[in-house]
């Protein structure tokens, strides 16, 4: 299948903060039609230095993915193969020094797209009519009070932890701590949309104002603007990539979606389709 997209809108905000550590690919000034890869990372604020893994984790897979052949399937491996050589670098150029980010990553290629987190930084597929047909789900402690009913949604929302995360790329930590989510779709359609923003973009704007001002009429630069204006005065850094999807040709006709967590070592830690965990939901409740 081909995938073609109009050309991204990014914003790149300081918010209430002194410096910025959040990093994105492509560059704002860079951003052309038809990329076929996007990254967002967000530096985290417990670290001294968390720009240095930020921009380290963000260039350095932006160098890997750059020698990629898109016209080939893009799979859950060869993600893994870039991570482990992310971390690799990530663990020379930063030894010693207290630093850590978060990670997401979109990625368009010939049997459809790959998304893939690590921490609290977030990745949504949005469509016409439909709305949130995919969001990320956090790594950190209160989405994991959530999971296992401890507190409600409402609560997380204002926890004093909301901010503690469970995952993140560090040096010198250990492959099992870097493992990522990865989501894994062929049903990718014309009018669908996708995001990736760190925190300080979701901290201030729900999921329903997203989907409503993300499936509106506007232009992709008309949309940014507006997102941009609602994370202003956030208390934190706020970075955000917005894609668009123009036309999709030789779409498959069966529609073929997992989820899985991945090593950076390429090792699968654990499998569950979409169609699992949705039937392990209805049956819990």
């Amino acid at each position: 299948m081909n995938i073609q997209t109009s050309a991204p809108s990014a914003f790149h905000l300081m918010g209430q903060r002194d410096y910025q550590q959040d990093s994105l690919y492509p560059d704002i000034a860079d951003a052309q039609p038809q990329h076929h890869f996007f990254i967002v990372c967000d530096g985290v604020g417990g670290s001294e230095h968390g720009e240095l893994a930020s921009q380290t984790v963000t260039v350095r897979l932006a160098e890997i993915l750059n020698e990629v052949d898109w016209e080939q399937e893009f799979t859950t491996d060869h993600f893994a193969e870039a991570l482990a050589m992310t971390c690799s670098t990530l663990d020379k150029e930063a030894a010693g020094i207290d630093t850590a980010t978060t990670l997401t990553l979109l990625c368009l290629h010939s049997e459809g797209c790959l998304m893939a987190h690590i921490g609290d930084s977030r990745i949504y597929q949005l469509r016409p009519g439909v709305g949130v047909i995919y969001r990320s789900e956090d790594h950190s402690l209160v989405h994991d009070m959530v999971k296992s009913g401890k507190i409600t949604a409402q609560q997380a929302a204002n926890h004093p932890d909301r901010n503690i995360i469970t995952r993140c790329l560090q040096p010198m930590r250990g492959r099992a701590h870097d493992r990522a989510t990865v989501h894994t779709t062929n049903d990718v359609r014309k009018g669908d949309v996708f995001l990736l923003c760190s925190d300080g973009v979701t901290d201030e704007v729900s999921d329903d104002t997203l989907a409503e001002l993300l499936l509106s009429a506007d232009s992709i630069d008309e949309k940014a603007n507006r997102l941009a204006a609602l994370c202003d005065d956030a208390d934190d850094n706020a970075t955000a990539i917005i894609i668009g999807v123009e036309a999709v040709s030789e779409a498959p006709e069966t529609v073929c979606s997992h989820t899985m967590e991945v090593a950076a070592q390429g090792e699968a830690v654990q499998s569950t389709s979409v169609w699992a965990r949705i039937k392990n939901f209805w049956e819990s409740l």
